[in-house]
């Protein structure tokens, strides 16, 4: 067998994978209201209960991100022999150029509402999530997204560190006046032992 020369970061790749879904969900529900403007119901309807779907897929993508992480750590400990063997292609860890997960905006979201005093208007909050990264993000995280293309990715990666904050973990108010995102009790609580000794 030929020895490989090509590095491969599974995690970035399923990473990526779960963002350009998540890019498209924006697109075909954007493309569902317009339906639903224009009086076509039954398009609108279906339209978004397809994107349902394909939200369901990228959380089973984010699941799949969570078991090759374990998969990684159990690589790291093994001895030097094994990883010789097991990790030629799929544990070289060449990041560059990787995205930025979701789930990596959500302790920055959450300081950046406390920085804002518990909440703060959207594009104030992004703004301010972006400061907190501020050298952080890598190079395709400031890639405009072909489904928006005014908008820039980290940017609507920070959208979805919300959309999970609020509606799986409860950590931001799911209450909170249009337009505004605020920081839970829970949220506050989780942050600070997060953040415990740093």
């Amino acid at each position: 067998m030929s020895k490989t020369t090509n590095t491969t970061d599974v995690e970035a790749a399923l990473d990526l994978l779960a963002t350009q879904v998540r890019e498209e969900i924006m697109r075909i529900r954007d493309e569902g209201a317009d339906a639903m403007k224009q009086g076509d119901y039954d398009t609108a309807k279906s339209v978004i209960e397809f994107a349902g779907k394909l939200e369901s897929f990228a959380g089973d993508v984010d699941k799949l991100v969570g078991q090759w992480n374990s998969i990684a750590k159990q690589h790291d400990v093994e001895p030097e022999t094994v990883k010789a063997i097991v990790g030629k292609t799929f544990f070289q860890r060449a990041r560059k150029g990787t995205i930025t997960s979701d789930k990596e905006f959500q302790i920055p979201l959450l300081h950046a509402l406390v920085k804002l005093g518990g909440s703060g208007k959207t594009q104030q909050v992004i703004d301010q999530v972006g400061k907190l990264m501020e050298g952080k993000l890598k190079p395709k995280d400031f890639d405009l997204l072909k489904s928006e293309p005014h908008m820039v990715r980290w940017r609507n990666k920070v959208m979805w560190a919300r959309n999970t904050l609020v509606n799986e973990l409860g950590y931001m108010k799911s209450d909170a006046p249009f337009g505004v995102w605020a920081i839970s009790d829970k949220g506050r609580k989780w942050l600070e032992e997060q953040t415990k000794g740093r």
